[in-house]
């Protein structure tokens, strides 16, 4: 077991060269992308050859071994948090962000690493980006992080993603803890994402379909910056962003 007593789990890179020096403990950072492509496995092992078969299809790394060393190196680093570790998860409100953190907690719940784990809120102002917080802004959020009572709940939240369950990712919805019904947003943009128009095409793809037709545009980075504008809440970079271009421009 690490012997940390205090672990912060942070979104990725950007957030850790921003990060605090006043605060204290192991960090851990999440260098994954689980809104796209293959997240199934029996077990973690599984898991990980498939997202870095995925990965290395997709020409994201130049190298399977990119994937062990950048992500799942920190990844495996969960399995050393101890029970009674102060677990502070850094993550924004989008969808993007949202099913990493569903993910960490599914690793948290079955370690029952779950009597100290808090979630750290970006502030009203810029629910979708840390990198519009200040320093100060920062150590506020973390002062006021906000404890999770159920981590299984998060748990729940990230088998009914993998399975793709939008009825059951709608129950969960509902059931949402008081201080964290925030995050019925990120639920609400899965279950949107996934279903289908009329043409069988889902609603994202389709959305972004109307947004080229409506530019009068086949310019990428207009698209991007329109979509991006109207659809902060998915959190998609421009390499999610190009999959849905590609295919429907």
């Amino acid at each position: 077991m690490t012997s940390s007593s205090t672990v912060h789990i942070l979104n990725g890179d950007a957030l850790l060269d921003r990060f605090p020096s006043g605060i204290e403990g192991e960090k851990i950072i999440m260098r994954e992308c689980l809104i796209d492509g293959n997240i199934k496995g029996d077990n973690l092992e599984d898991f990980f050859k498939n997202r870095t078969a995925y990965i290395s299809s997709e020409g994201w790394i130049d190298s399977e071994s990119e994937y062990y060393d950048k992500s799942a190196s920190e990844i495996n680093k969960l399995y050393n948090i101890s029970e009674e570790a102060n677990v502070y998860l850094w993550f924004e409100e989008d969808l993007f962000c949202q099913v990493n953190m569903w993910f960490i907690c599914s690793i948290l719940s079955s370690l029952n690493v779950t009597r100290n784990v808090m979630f750290v809120r970006p502030l009203e102002h810029a629910p979708y980006s840390f990198g519009h917080h200040t320093q100060d802004n920062l150590l506020q959020i973390f002062n006021e992080a906000i404890r999770i009572d159920d981590v299984s709940y998060f748990s729940k939240l990230w088998k009914a993603y993998v399975k793709n369950d939008s009825k059951e990712l709608l129950k969960l919805r509902d059931i949402l803890p008081s201080n964290l019904n925030f995050i019925s947003t990120a639920i609400e943009a899965q279950v949107y994402r996934r279903a289908t128009d009329d043409n069988m095409l889902d609603n994202l793809s389709s959305d972004v379909k109307k947004i080229i037709e409506e530019s009068d545009t086949t310019s990428f980075a207009i698209a991007f910056q329109k979509f991006s504008k109207r659809y902060t809440h998915y959190g998609f970079g421009d390499l999610q962003f190009k999959k849905i271009y590609d295919l429907v421009k």
